[in-house]
């Protein structure tokens, strides 16, 4: 299924139309994490089908699908999938080293509560923007 569609092929419910149509048609005013914090925090049913950490998981493969094929400059991912992006911020900050799932570590904190390690993404999200803005 095309990305045109809208949906994540294999994820039915993560609907990309929205970031599709910002990564083409307005200029980049956010990146990644500014739009999580913002749009995403506030209004999740927006964009995930529950509040969940594995949800967002599947969102941002959605996310960095389109990025690869939208956005060549890497502008609106970078401080999140970057070398020096929140990804790896959080690996360096809980001793992970490269671990083979992007969040998990999430659950592993909160006995594989969905929503707590959604809150703890978001905390430590902040924390990272707030250290490593403009």
């Amino acid at each position: 299924m095309p990305l045109t569609k809208g949906f994540v092929p294999g994820w039915p419910g993560i609907n990309l139309r929205p970031l599709a149509f910002i990564l083409q048609h307005l200029p980049m005013q956010k990146d990644l994490i500014e739009s999580l914090l913002t749009d995403l925090r506030p209004r999740p049913g927006m964009f995930l089908t529950a509040y969940s950490l594995s949800y967002l998981e599947i969102y941002l493969t959605g996310v960095q699908i389109t990025c690869w094929e939208l956005d060549q400059t890497g502008e609106y991912s970078e401080r999140f999938f970057g070398e020096e992006g929140f990804l790896k911020w959080s690996w360096r900050k809980y001793n992970l080293g490269n671990p083979s799932s992007r969040l998990h570590h999430y659950l592993d904190f909160t006995n594989e509560n969905e929503n707590e390690a959604l809150d703890l993404f978001f905390r430590d999200l902040d924390v990272y923007n707030s250290e490593n803005s403009g």
